[in-house]
């Protein structure tokens, strides 16, 4: 209901005239050309709202593939950092050459962690589309919760990592810090191989099995 024709008015207005339905000038209007301008315009708002969605999807997983692009390269800089760690820890602390190992496994673990989560934001984005009828409601989903899972323990991983951040204060302490590191780098490896293992069959293999 309510008038179709508006008026920008002065003062502050530009005194143009339009229909309100169409939104075509009023002068000259007709209303059999009304109803088609009005249609047009209608599809033109659901291409425009589609288009916006794709964008916001497109981002979103972008903006997940940069920040663990990012982390990657902090990743291989850790990596290269491990030898003068080893030699400060063997300094400070004592530790035998060999004890010191696990550093460089654990760089190397969330170096490997983060370039499967980069990649996996591609397969998501494309598992994503809501035009495409693949993969499956329940394959996405489980793609959704492998990468959340991996996601969540590369995280911890990298919170106990960081922890020579906070200085050390005995032998003690850091073999504690250690033994934590050794057990979460071997439980992130395995969320690291399911993904893997299981986005390599296709997801619901092992439900059709």
């Amino acid at each position: 209901g309510g008038c179709q024709h508006m008026t920008h008015r002065l003062p502050g207005g530009c005194g143009h005239e339009f229909c309100w339905i169409c939104r075509a000038d009023w002068m000259g209007h007709n209303s059999s050309e009304c109803a088609k301008r009005a249609e047009q315009y209608k599809e033109d708002e659901i291409k425009a709202s589609e288009a916006k969605t794709e964008l916001d999807r497109f981002l979103s997983c972008y903006h997940r593939f940069e920040s663990h692009k990012t982390s990657l390269g902090y990743a291989k800089t850790q990596l290269s950092n491990c030898p003068q760690l080893a030699l400060d820890l063997q300094k400070e602390f004592g530790l035998l050459p060999e004890a010191c190992g696990f550093l460089q496994n654990t760089a190397e673990q969330l170096k490997t962690n983060h370039r499967a989560l980069m990649w996996s934001y591609v397969c998501t984005y494309y598992a994503s589309d809501p035009n495409s009828s693949a993969p499956s409601p329940v394959e996405k989903n489980l793609l959704f919760h492998l990468q959340e899972k991996l996601q969540e323990h590369t995280d911890r991983l990298t919170e106990l990592w960081e922890h020579p951040n906070i200085k050390f204060q005995d032998y003690h302490q850091v073999m504690d810090w250690r033994e934590k590191v050794m057990k979460f780098t071997k439980v992130a490896s395995h969320y690291l191989q399911n993904f893997v293992q299981d986005v390599g069959q296709g997801l619901t293999a092992d439900l059709k099995s």
